[in-house]
This record gives structure tokens, C-alpha cells and sequence, in this order.
């Protein structure tokens, strides 16, 4: 799943340093989480935008309402109300296409690095929390070696058949 984007914004309580220091431990690229920052502002912008087109197109319609209640001619306003429905699909065809912009950036953002979790760039001083059950010391079988041991296939007839690939 992906991280909540309040992780990246300040004024929501979120400190973006906290996920950058996240993405250090696991040697991963800083830059990602400024992208989504930036992705996140453009998103904002064009939320905002969309926002106010709603607006005017609320009052406008309010006006409209008011004109036709009185017996006013509302053509004009109508019209206006026409161009700014457009004006408002646009917009929300952008708010939307930043929205998913700033979700696939999101995505390569790994979640937070637990402070108990050791920092290496690899895999081999990695703690061992747990075991259950005791290891095995006597061979371990592939699948192919497996099949041969039980007589439960005949591989040469089969490759015979299907034809050899090497």
C-alpha cells in the first residue's frame, strides 16, 4: 500500500525529513519524495483552480435563479453558465490527470524503515528475530531430483518426444 500523502505535507502535520530518512536506510532515491512533494503542490494548484470554477458557477446559477424569479431575461447568464461548465470539465480533467501523477510517484516511495530494522545495503547482517522448528541437515532435493529418486516420471521419454532443448 501506498504512504499517506500527509507524510509529505508540513502544514498537515506531515514531515517529509521523516520519509527522506526512510528512502537513506533503504539506499534508496532521495529525489522521489521531493517529486511527490512537487506533484502534490501541482495537484493542490489545479484542486484549487477547480474549486473556484465551482464557486462561480454555484453564484452564477444563483443569479440565474434570482433573474428567472423575477422575470428577468437570464440569456446572458446562461450562457456564461454554458462556457463555464466547460471551463469546470477541463479543469477537472486536469485536477484528475495531477491526482494520478502524484499517486504513480507515490508509489516507488517504500514505506517507513522501522527504527529496530539494521542498515546495511544488503542482506547478510540482517538479525535473525526468530526460528521455529529445527533445521534440516540431510539433503534437500530439488524437484527434478525428486522425480527421478520416486521413478515417478520418465524425463529421457519425455524429452524424446517433445524434443531436446540443449
Amino acid at each position: 500500500s501506498m504512504l499517506d500523502i500527509n507524510l509529505f505535507r508540513e502544514e498537515k502535520g506531515g514531515d517529509p525529513e521523516v520519509v527522506r530518512a526512510s528512502m537513506r536506510k533503504r539506499f534508496g532515491n532521495l529525489d522521489l519524495v521531493d517529486r511527490v512533494i512537487e506533484l502534490d503542490q501541482v495537484w493542490r494548484n489545479k484542486r484549487y483552480d477547480l474549486d473556484q470554477l465551482n464557486k462561480a458557477f454555484n453564484k452564477l446559477n444563483k443569479e440565474i435563479a434570482l433573474k428567472r424569479k423575477a422575470k428577468e431575461d437570464a440569456a446572458e447568464l446562461q450562457e456564461k453558465s454554458k462556457a463555464l461548465k466547460k471551463d469546470i470539465a477541463n479543469a477537472d480533467e486536469a485536477e484528475k490527470a495531477a491526482a494520478d501523477a502524484r499517486d504513480k510517484a507515490l508509489i516507488p516511495v517504500g514505506n517507513l524503515v522501522h527504527d529496530s530494522v539494521p542498515v546495511f545495503n544488503d542482506e547478510e547482517n540482517n538479525e535473525i528475530v526468530k526460528t521455529w522448528g529445527t533445521p534440516r541437515t540431510d539433503a534437500k532435493y530439488n524437484h527434478v531430483d525428486l522425480v527421478n529418486l520416486l521413478g515417478i516420471v520418465d524425463l529421457d521419454a519425455g524429452q524424446a518426444v517433445a524434443g531436446g532443448r540443449g
